[in-house]
């Protein structure tokens, strides 16, 4: 019998958080619902969960949306009846790069998934998933202090002062960056330059210099929630983070 319950699962899951952490978080979540040991690290049924090859757990991951097409894997696995006390669990990362036709073809089978069936949504900005989808799950947010960087190569080149536009347009051209990992990059730029600014704003400095730093921070991160309104277009990535580096440095 799994150290999990059938009963004590519901039927969906939404954890917002940086993805390394919710992903940490799913793996040990399943470890304890599928692993007769409880959870044991060693053991090949959590090995098989921690590199995603457990039989028992549908990994789902969009290139840069979700379509259709890819969410079919769900409705053909679900339309299988368990045998009792049999699960399956369907992981969506990156949820919030579900477009609304992609959520609303997964409302039924969210509120009322056979039995044995169960979903966990995965994202970083819980604002940029459909209310419907929302409503019906278990929601929990996940903080970490475990990484103020971005590990982005464009990241360095919009913290840094007196940058290099023709240094950050050979890398922009280089990088190829696509909307999801857009999102993302605006994600980590957010949270470093908030605790930028509280970090100055609790050292109490109270100079002309220090004054204009704070400024120039608070520019930066209303131009980081601006774009968050207006996120890149499929195929503007260069054109908006170009528009973004200018709008910080000018």
């Amino acid at each position: 019998m799994n150290p999990l319950e059938l009963e004590n699962i519901s039927p969906a899951y939404l954890w917002i958080g940086r993805h390394d952490v919710i992903i940490e978080k799913t793996v040990n979540f399943l470890q304890k619902a599928l692993c007769p040991n409880s959870g044991g690290d060693h053991c090949v049924t959590c090995q098989q969960i921690i590199q995603q090859q457990h039989h028992a757990v549908v990994w789902l991951t969009p290139e840069k949306q979700y379509t259709l097409e890819q969410l079919e894997t769900i409705s053909k696995r679900i339309s299988f009846a368990l045998e009792p006390g049999n699960q399956c669990f369907f992981v969506l990362q990156h949820a919030d790069f579900l477009t609304p036709a992609c959520a609303n073809s997964l409302l039924k089978s969210v509120e009322e998934p056979p039995n044995g069936y169960h979903f966990i949504f995965l994202a970083q900005r819980a604002d940029r998933i459909l209310p419907t989808i929302v409503s019906r799950c278990v929601v929990q947010s996940f903080a970490s202090e475990k990484h103020t960087t971005s590990q982005h190569p464009l990241f360095p080149f919009l913290v840094q002062s007196n940058t290099d536009p023709l240094a950050f347009d050979k890398e922009l051209l280089v990088s190829k960056i696509n909307e999801r990992e857009s999102i993302e990059l605006l994600d980590d730029l957010l949270t470093y330059w908030v605790k930028q600014y509280k970090k100055n704003i609790s050292e109490k400095k109270d100079n002309i210099t220090d004054k204009q730093i704070n400024a120039k921070i608070t520019k930066i991160i209303h131009v980081i929630k601006k774009a968050f309104e207006k996120p890149p277009m499929p195929g503007s990535g260069k054109i908006f983070w170009r528009n973004f580096f200018l709008q910080i440095n000018s």
